[in-house]
């Protein structure tokens, strides 16, 4: 619903999600500046704005992916 409001082609019901917090929550569970934090090695700019929290999200998914890949399957 949020990507067809910003104009954006929408997702499939059925599409497949990725949780990056669901994730963390097995491994850590933390919020995700402390996220950002450990898996980038810098404080999180610009936090809680849209933009920077996705970008964020992506840099700790990937940094979730090359430190529990093994876990992640």
């Amino acid at each position: 619903y949020e990507l067809v409001r910003a104009g954006q082609r929408g997702v499939n019901p059925n599409h497949p999600v990725i949780d990056t917090h669901a994730i963390e929550n097995m491994v850590n569970g933390h919020n995700l500046n402390a996220l950002y934090e450990r898996y980038c090695g810098a404080p999180l700019e610009g936090i809680h704005r849209a933009e920077a929290d996705a970008m964020a999200t992506v840099a700790v998914l990937r940094g979730q992916t090359r430190v529990h890949g093994a876990v992640l399957g």
